[in-house]
């Protein structure tokens, strides 16, 4: 008797990868409603820089997975769209979101949300308002612009999204107030270096230094391994 072997689709390949390079911040003082774990950004633009043996950009924009043709159409059409300026904004501004919704198995959405502009930048985050917008901009339209379970979609993104988009931290001359939904991609020593009624001080380290502004090395001073952050207990 043989036993058939299924081909692993090229989104499915991509989802593992990121699954298996999960990185949980470790820190005790760390907001409740923030993220518990993050993708490295090294880790998503290698995946989409063809560095990750087994799985290429083109692929995963063409997986022919049931899932994939239901969501972005059927391989002729995807491959028309995928041209040289697409490719770029898939290894830059738009790989986040690429990652995230490869992430939550939904990776041939991204064709809708490059043609309307929806995306993971800098400090920028998608609200439900970009959805409730986006909702009203497909209605109407033929059957390969719509998204199934919209609602669904919605939620799993702007959950996950602060694990695919972290922050830079940078040295500021005044208080920077910072979502508390966003991560803080750091090794925080257990035992504060001063304690007071109201506040202490812990030291920490970055785990990635792209997270690590070159500003902090700025006007002559060496770059640190280890900070110090104040926390106020309300």
């Amino acid at each position: 008797m043989e036993t058939e072997v299924t081909e692993t689709p090229p989104c499915k390949l991509a989802e593992r990868y990121l699954e298996n390079n999960e990185i949980e911040p470790v820190s005790d003082l760390l907001p409740r409603a923030s993220a518990r774990w993050y993708i490295p950004r090294r880790c998503i633009e290698a995946l989409f820089a063809d560095k990750v043996a087994g799985i290429k950009l083109e692929a995963i924009f063409l997986c022919p997975c049931r899932g994939c043709v239901q969501d972005g159409g059927p391989l002729s059409d995807r491959s028309t769209y995928f041209n040289e300026l697409r490719e770029k904004e898939l290894r830059t501004d738009y790989a986040a979101i690429f990652a995230l919704l490869i992430y939550v198995q939904r990776p041939a959405l991204i064709r809708v949300f490059q043609q309307h502009g929806l995306k993971l930048h800098g400090t920028e985050y998608l609200q439900e308002g970009d959805f409730d917008w986006l909702k009203e901009k497909i209605h109407g339209r033929s059957r390969k612009e719509n998204i199934a379970d919209l609602a669904s979609l919605k939620k799993k993104v702007l959950r996950n999204q602060y694990s695919f988009l972290v922050r830079t931290l940078k040295p500021y001359s005044d208080i920077k107030v910072i979502r508390a939904k966003e991560l803080l991609p750091i090794k925080e020593n257990e035992t504060p270096k001063g304690k007071g009624s109201f506040a202490e001080v812990r030291c920490f380290e970055f785990q990635d230094e792209d997270y690590c502004s070159q500003e902090f090395g700025q006007a002559g001073l060496p770059m640190m391994s280890k900070y110090e952050r104040l926390i106020v207990k309300f």
